[in-house]
Parts: structure tokens; sequence; C-alpha cells
């Protein structure tokens, strides 16, 4: 999933270039620069009410969604 997601977004960023490349990757840095667990627990507190609607109810979708996000940065940088 990460690499796939990365891969969208690189391809993004170079399909369009210029401006939409720079505002890219310049938040792709940004979250790079971040510790991981203060990251983490804020995308969980934003993502609190959200559920998917596959996963069982007890399953923490925020926390999932969460690090799905942090690892698209490193993912997206690589690729």
């Amino acid at each position: 999933m990460c690499r796939g997601g990365g891969a969208i977004i690189g391809a993004v960023s170079g399909f369009f270039g210029g401006s939409v490349d720079e505002i890219i990757q310049r938040t792709i840095e940004f979250m790079l620069t971040l510790p991981l667990l203060p990251l983490l627990l804020a995308f969980s507190a934003l993502l609190r009410g959200f559920q998917i609607p596959f996963l069982p109810p007890e399953w923490s979708s925020a926390v999932i969604i969460a690090i799905i996000l942090i690892a698209l940065d490193g993912c997206s940088r690589r690729a």
C-alpha cells in the first residue's frame, strides 16, 4: 500500500510539475522532519470519528489511516 500510494503521489508530482510538484515535495519533506509518534497522535485525533466500512468497529480506523498517511511520505520520496 505504501509503495502504490507513494508511486501515485510521485507520478502526480512529476506529471504536473511546476508549482504542484513544489507543493507536494515540500509537504513530503516537512512530514519527514516531524517525529513519528506525535504525528501519529495528531492524525489519530483528527480522524477519531472516521470508520472504515469493512473493518470491525473495535479496530481503530483512525490509527490505521494515520499509519498509512505517515508511511506514504517515505515511499513517495523514494519513488
